[in-house]
């Protein structure tokens, strides 16, 4: 499934490349967005799996997010000096996400 959406996508940026239609000139970028998308899709599949949301698949999403937000910064065209710490919010909020969700597995397995 991965394969043949990402085959679509690279042929409507081929597509696209050569009309207005396509609004970011970094459509390379997209290949940094790749491994991003790939772990949302592997922490779905281990949600619908398991059934459950746990730290692994906390971690799965929130290590998605950095090369998605790399990717962000670069098809918005965005100010890395002004956008760099957005990486440190990132990584705060993972770190608070998965703790707090495993200490409150702690406390419901006591």
């Amino acid at each position: 499934m991965v394969g043949g959406l990402l085959l679509i996508l690279l042929g409507a940026i081929f597509l696209f490349r050569g009309s207005d239609l396509l609004f970011f000139d970094n459509w390379w970028a997209l290949f940094i967005a790749i491994p991003g998308a790939v772990g949302l899709f592997s922490a779905w599949n281990m949600y619908e799996k398991r059934g459950k949301l746990d730290s692994t698949i906390l971690s799965t999403i929130t290590g998605s997010l950095f090369p998605l937000l790399v990717a962000a910064i670069f098809l918005l065209d965005l100010d890395w000096g002004a956008m760099w710490p957005l990486f440190l919010v990132l990584a705060g909020f993972s770190i608070l996400v998965t703790r707090n969700f495993e200490s409150r597995n702690d406390e419901v397995s006591k």
